[in-house]
């Protein structure tokens, strides 16, 4: 486990609660993180009272099968180099990655297996296949609001999850995502053409997340919505992922790859 922030824990919560086929190898933890040479089974339970939390990437990584990574943007290059270097696969989670970061990815993914998207729910892998079939059938025909509701402490907006959606509609109608992107932080009114991609943003409270997609036509509309109840979702498709990518040879796969089998 890279990171023991809100999700690390849940996954380690995940693992002892529910996934006897997995066993938490180690705890990979910034050098200042209050968790460092703590045993984890405040998290995952009697199983894991020979697990620390360690700083040392390279030992963490040597003693698992997969890696799966929640830690912060910032960390994922130097893990996606020490995956290599270590022949590790990398189920990876971290949502606002720039482009320098998914091109390295890209090229890690040459060596080993890496799974990476930006929203571990199998729900919403379901979702995004829906809004493509939509966006193939009804074209710019309809305009397309997509409603993005998380905690007040999220600090990306729109949410990864959002973005992905939007970009799925927007290739889906053969349009250039940036072209057609309306959003705005201060939550203004949007000015909008018939084929614009608008975004409304909310931060509130300890919502884990909700995404409504609405494709509004000139006599019919047509919505699709997922709700998080419990983050624990999250952390379950993180786990289902890691198992699927175990032995899987080298290249880059998502949720979507999961659901075809």
């Amino acid at each position: 486990m890279l990171g023991a922030g809100r999700m690390g824990r849940e996954i380690m919560r995940a693992i002892a609660a529910s996934e006897p086929s997995l066993q938490l190898a180690g705890v990979w933890v910034r050098p200042d993180s209050p968790l460092l040479d703590r045993p984890m089974t405040e998290f995952a339970g009697p199983a894991a009272s020979e697990v620390t939390a360690s700083c040392d990437l390279s030992a963490v990584l040597a003693a698992a099968d997969v890696a799966i990574d929640f830690s912060l943007p910032a960390a994922v290059p130097n893990i996606l180099q020490e995956a290599v270097k270590a022949r590790k696969a990398l189920v990876c989670g971290v949502s606002g990655l720039d482009q320098d970061t998914l091109t390295l990815m890209q090229s890690a993914a040459r060596t080993v297996p890496l799974f990476y998207d930006r929203n571990m729910s199998i729900g919403v892998a379901l979702l995004r296949r829906m809004v493509e079939q939509s966006g193939q059938v009804l074209g710019e025909g309809f305009s397309a609001t997509i409603s993005d509701l998380h905690h007040a402490e999220k600090r990306d907006a729109p949410s990864g999850t959002a973005l992905m959606l939007g970009e799925t509609l927007a290739a889906a109608r053969g349009q250039d995502f940036k072209s057609v992107m309306r959003y705005d932080s201060e939550q203004a009114a949007v000015a909008r053409n018939s084929d614009d991609i608008v975004f409304d943003v909310r931060r509130e409270g300890l919502h884990p997340g909700a995404h409504t997609v609405v494709l509004a036509g000139p006599d019919e509309n047509l919505s699709f919505s997922h709700t998080v109840t419990d983050r624990r979702v999250f952390a379950v498709g993180a786990l289902r992922a890691a198992k699927w990518l175990h032995e899987r040879p080298p290249g880059l796969y998502s949720m979507q790859d999961l659901l075809q089998g």
